[in-house]
C-alpha cells in the first residue's frame, strides 16, 4: 500500500516531461535611481488597467518599443500616489 506522497512521487516520475519555453519582455527602465517606484507603478497600473494583459506582453514590452515612460506618463502616477495619500490623511488612516 503506497502513500499519498509516494504514489505523488510515482505518479510524477511516469509523467514525459514537457519542455518549458521561457520569453523574455523588456519593460521600460528609469533613466535614473530616483524613479524606480514610480516605473514600479505605472508598470503595474498598464497591467490593471488592460483588459488582456498578455497582449500588452505581447505587443508593447516583448518588441521593447520604448526604453522609458516619458515625463507625462511619471507625473500620472505621481498625481495619483498623491491624491491617495492625502485621502487617506484625511481619512485618518
Amino acid at each position: 500500500m503506497c502513500s499519498a506522497l509516494e504514489r505523488n512521487y510515482l505518479e510524477k516520475r511516469n509523467r514525459r516531461s514537457v519542455a518549458i519555453s521561457f520569453t523574455e519582455y523588456t519593460c521600460p527602465e528609469q533613466p535614473d535611481s530616483i524613479q524606480c517606484g514610480f516605473y514600479n507603478m505605472r508598470f503595474i497600473k498598464s497591467f490593471m488597467t488592460e483588459n488582456n494583459p498578455t497582449r500588452k506582453l505581447e505587443t508593447e514590452f516583448k518588441r521593447n518599443i520604448s526604453s522609458s515612460y516619458t515625463n507625462k506618463k511619471i507625473n500620472e502616477i505621481r498625481d495619483e500616489w498623491a491624491k491617495y495619500v492625502m485621502q487617506m490623511m484625511a481619512a485618518g488612516k
